[in-house]
């Protein structure tokens, strides 16, 4: 196995520039390919260059970068979608000796891209009645979510998923529909499926 060098740390420690510095080291010194994947969890989406702080234009120039300025704000992506997308990415770059250099302050993310995250999408992409059950129970949710708040979801939640339910500790409206919809669509709680990774 290759080893594929990563590069983390706190938000506004420097960690662009090390990579920027690195992957032009490793192009000119030493005539390799080089390309960054950015492993930041707000880079990825166009028209907020300020809060999630892109790297200056002319990087983009030297080096290819990936996962950055490339969503609309309201499209989804989340750990497990980085995860999956930057494992295939890396693999296709190690097949056309390319170096990826990864750099980012997600740390959800980087352990995603390293040891995966439990995806209930990911055997089912190709199943037309698993995604049809899965909109018809997300939108069933939600409507229930906009009618009555959040409150009678999450004592559901603590009923059928009570280890998911505790690590909630901010109420988050996202997370708690997404328990529910793993549960209905399986019939096994999501602290169940994540032992599994």
């Amino acid at each position: 196995m290759k080893k594929i060098l990563t590069i983390v740390g706190p938000t506004a420690s420097g960690k662009t520039d090390i990579a920027y510095h690195t992957a032009l080291i490793l192009k000119n010194k030493l005539n390799k390919k080089v390309e960054i994947i950015s492993a930041d969890s707000r880079q990825v989406y166009k028209h907020i260059p300020i809060s999630s702080s892109y790297p200056p234009k002319e990087y983009f120039k030297n080096i290819k970068h990936h996962f950055i300025d490339e969503l609309e704000p309201e499209e989804e992506f989340n750990a497990g979608k980085f995860g999956t997308d930057a494992r295939k990415l890396i693999r296709d770059l190690l097949k056309n000796n390319k170096i990826p250099i990864i750099v980012g302050g997600s740390g959800l993310y980087i352990r995603s891209l390293i040891y995966g995250l439990f995806d209930l999408e990911e055997s089912q992409e190709n199943d037309a009645n698993y995604k049809r059950k899965q909109i018809e129970i997300r939108s069933n949710l939600e409507k229930r979510y906009k009618e009555n708040g959040i409150e009678p979801l999450l004592l559901e939640l603590k009923k059928i998923d009570e280890k998911s339910a505790e690590k909630m500790t901010n109420v988050n409206q996202r997370r708690i529909i997404r328990a529910l919809e793993v549960y209905y669509l399986t019939g096994i709680p999501l602290s169940e499926h994540q032992k599994k990774k």
